[in-house]
């Protein structure tokens, strides 16, 4: 828990524009891989948590307080909440989104408030397709029938080929 609410507190500082500008490259470089570690940082501990509660191991009941803070956190140009949400959600959505989930109507206050974030055209467009994508998830039971997310047919052995005309 704590390591969680630390790295929501701890995003590298904004540069102002006329920083920006003024700014070398190696300054540049160096804030930008700040930005990338601390979005990495918060996507992983995300993807741990979510894992934690879809076995078990933590208790379901941070699920809702969890996905609340993550969408208390998105601000406009900042959207690494709403992407670590969208991650939350994709991991736990099939095993927590049933009606005898304890948390289930706070749990469709989450996605209200998700599908109210889709229509707003403020937020960066790729954060809403990626909610909107979290959003059809969950209207097709939590079942992938995207062709573009499906993953690709793993590989063959060579005696598997035999027979089989392409």
């Amino acid at each position: 828990q704590e390591s969680f609410e630390a790295n929501l507190k701890d995003p590298p500082k904004e540069m102002s524009p006329k920083k920006k500008a003024s700014a070398s490259r190696e300054e540049l470089e160096e804030y930008e891989e700040k930005r990338q570690r601390y979005r990495l940082r918060v996507m992983g501990n995300i993807r741990f948590i979510g894992q934690l509660l879809v076995k078990r191991m933590l208790a379901s009941k941070f699920l809702i307080p969890c996905a609340q803070e993550l969408l208390s956190e998105a601000t406009p140009g900042s959207n690494s909440s709403l992407e670590a949400l969208a991650s939350l959600l994709t991991i736990t959505g099939g095993e927590f989104d049933k009606m005898d989930f304890k948390y289930y109507k706070q749990l469709c206050d989450v996605f209200k408030k998700v599908e109210k974030i889709t229509k707003d055209k403020t937020v960066e467009s790729r954060i809403r397709f990626l909610l909107q994508d979290v959003l059809d998830l969950r209207s097709s039971g939590w079942e992938d029938n995207k062709v573009a997310t499906k993953k690709l047919e793993a590989p063959r052995k060579l005696g598997e080929f035999e027979g089989r005309s392409n």
